[in-house]
């Protein structure tokens, strides 16, 4: 019997974990990332995804505030799952940095272009492999489509020779619009808890 309970707490845990983080506000913030990714390579505004990412991560909680807690309340996790999903969150967040800095990196040094035909495809690739380790990490399924996305935005970037860095403006704006239109259907479902009865 204690076995069954515990399951079906599980359950209902690993529910109230994909509703918190089921209403777009992480695909905004993601797309907004890829983005800025776009603008480095294509637009060689180096540090843009480094101003997104801090804009984001200092912006994403308040949004989170404002936007979701008033229709689902604040999600309270078991301790054991709350300290794993912040070691993953803490190693996410380190390799995404390393993964900025390092194309910022090999930009300066001049590596990143060469061979320029294979850039598109290096680039996309190791980006889309960190996307899907992040969404196995946090059980984000729709995260494989993040990945997806943009390993396709590099191989028709690659294929169809265009302007290096094109096809992440085309990837995050879809990646954003996904976000957009998964919190609009949020909000209409979960309308904000007045704290009045229904029919009141």
């Amino acid at each position: 019997m204690n076995s069954q309970h515990e399951s079906m707490l599980g359950q209902l845990e690993s529910r109230s974990y994909r509703l918190s983080v089921d209403h777009g506000l992480i695909d905004i913030l993601v797309g907004a990332v890829l983005i800025a990714f776009g603008l480095m390579l294509h637009a060689d505004l180096d540090y843009m995804p480094v101003i997104v990412f801090f804009i984001g991560a200092i912006a994403y909680p308040q949004a989170r505030r404002r936007l979701i807690e008033p229709r689902i309340g604040h999600v309270r996790l078991h301790a054991d799952r709350v300290a794993r999903l912040q070691t993953r969150k803490w190693l996410t967040f380190g390799v995404l940095l390393i993964a900025i800095f390092g194309v910022l990196a090999l930009r300066g040094l001049g590596w990143i272009d060469y061979p320029k035909s294979a850039a598109p495809l290096i680039v996309t690739g190791c980006f889309a492999l960190a996307l899907a380790v992040a969404a196995w990490l946090f059980g984000i399924r729709r995260g494989f489509a993040w990945a997806a996305i943009v390993l396709a935005g590099g191989l028709i970037e690659w294929r169809f020779g265009l302007d290096y860095g094109l096809s992440w403006y085309f990837s995050g704006g879809l990646v954003v619009l996904a976000g957009l239109l998964m919190l609009a259907r949020f909000m209409r479902a979960n309308p904000p808890d007045t704290g009045e009865p229904n029919g009141a």
